[in-house]
């Protein structure tokens, strides 16, 4: 540990971060599972259900930067407590609320509150773990977000059959609020400079890279939903203000971003970063989905046969953790990555010659092994060699570009299973899609990175 950090404060920050993995990661899971549910449950059917899974994540991946920034320069622990706080009383209006705007506003609060927080959490962790010891804290870390995965739709699936899915939202209350009482005490021993005298929040450059990066984004669900004209308009609206974005961080003294983090070969850490998430962002979604509008299955037992790529996660990042103090980052991602997208690529093979079950659970085992592997090395690897102060906005822009990548896999997976529902040709493509998309991951991943 640091000289300033006891074994147990240490210890105490890592559970948590875990529990707001568990928190953030286990109702994203769940809730993907419920997506059938809330489809005939909600006033506004198919958009409401795809807003309320795709509203998170846009408002997610839209501001870490700025909260990564924040962070740096203002302090770990008033973030991320009100960031939990606000997830926290997001899911109490989720659980209660009926109106569709109501709950979409809930979800877009729930996103930006984990922008807040779980974004960062690599460098909350960077700041109480040594160099010899983060690489394992970061696995660990890792490890709860796959149990969120393992046990997300596996619970998700049983609370909607059982009572509905507001229950899942019901259920993230006790959690949040374990993790707020525990990060009271814990997180007083992370990065906390106090406002620097000098300090300015870059409003232009915060303001372009919300626009920015959520137009971008909500121009890939207009375009999954057929809105192509809608669609058109947002993307040009998005790159303008993302080329003025870094016209603004190239003259100003306080950058939102700073543009020297993304020079040499740290650019391809960052490119498979964004591929790789594309590639297993929506992979349990799709099978899920598949598995009960395809192969007529309830939502409890679709979550169950999810379980496998789930528990390879939780098996991988630990063990990932001990190899990475022999084998290189750059070897662990890039294997990482090569397993995805050659398990992605089987399963498009096997979707289309109506599978059983074990083959599926077979594919999804290689799918969490290789995304375990790769999110536990790819932090790492972008944020070696920076200094403390610049870590949530260096692992904050690896945490926009990997949010963004799932949002567009979600988006993607949405727009196929709910635009022609019971069709296996929309499930194949967009599987053989993600399976060569992870194997370009495992390329980029490959090109060594320079840290400077």
């Amino acid at each position: 540990m640091t000289e300033r950090v006891s074994r147990a404060a240490a210890v105490a920050v890592l559970v948590t971060t875990s529990l707001s993995a568990l928190l953030v990661f286990g109702s994203a899971a769940a809730l993907g599972v419920a997506v059938p549910s809330m489809t005939t449950d909600l006033a506004g059917g198919r958009s409401t259900a795809s807003w309320m899974v795709l509203a998170f994540l846009l408002a997610n991946s839209a501001t870490i930067l700025v909260f990564g920034k924040l962070s740096d320069s203002l302090g770990r622990r008033p973030l991320y407590l009100g960031g939990l706080a606000v997830f926290t009383a997001g899911s109490v209006v989720c659980a209660s609320a009926t109106h569709d705007g109501v709950l979409i506003a809930a979800r877009v609060a729930q996103g930006l509150a984990a922008a807040a927080a779980v974004s960062n959490t690599t460098a909350v962790l960077g700041d109480v773990f040594p160099p010899p010891r983060l690489p394992l804290a970061l696995s660990l870390n890792i490890t709860a977000g796959g149990s969120a995965t393992l046990l997300g739709p596996l619970v998700g699936g049983l609370l909607v059959d059982a009572f509905g899915w507001r229950s899942i939202f019901v259920c993230t209350v006790p959690l949040g609020v374990l993790a707020l009482a525990i990060g009271w005490w814990s997180l007083r021993y992370a990065h906390a400079p106090g406002r620097a005298p000098g300090f300015r929040l870059d409003v232009p450059g915060a303001v372009l890279s919300v626009a920015g990066i959520g137009a971008v984004l909500l121009a890939g669900q207009l375009l999954a939903d057929g809105r192509w004209s809608a669609a058109g308009v947002g993307l040009a609206v998005g790159l303008v203000a993302l080329a003025a974005f870094v016209m603004v961080e190239r003259r100003v003294r306080e950058p939102i971003l700073d543009l020297r983090l993304l020079g040499g070969d740290r650019g391809y850490a960052y490119g498979s970063s964004f591929c790789a998430g594309l590639a297993f962002g929506a992979s349990v979604l799709l099978v899920v989905l598949y598995l009960q509008t395809v192969r007529g299955m309830s939502a409890g037992v679709a979550g169950a046969l999810a379980l496998p790529m789930g528990l390879a996660l939780v098996v991988a990042s630990p063990v990932t953790g001990m190899l990475a103090r022999r084998i290189s980052a750059r070897a662990l991602t890039t294997a990482g990555a090569l397993g995805v997208g050659c398990s992605m690529v089987g399963l498009a093979g096997v979707l289309g010659a109506a599978p059983g079950v074990v083959g599926i659970s077979l594919l999804l085992l290689l799918t969490g092994f290789g995304e375990g592997m790769f999110m536990a090395s790819i932090t790492r690897r972008v944020i070696d060699g920076v200094a403390p102060d610049r870590r949530a906005i260096a692992n904050g822009f690896r945490s926009v570009l990997h949010n963004g990548a799932l949002a567009l896999s979600t988006a993607l997976v949405l727009a196929v299973v709910l635009g022609a529902p019971g069709g296996v040709a929309g499930y194949v493509a967009t599987a053989a899609t993600l399976g060569v998309i992870g194997l370009v991951a495992a390329l980029l991943a490959a090109r060594r990175v320079r840290i400077g």
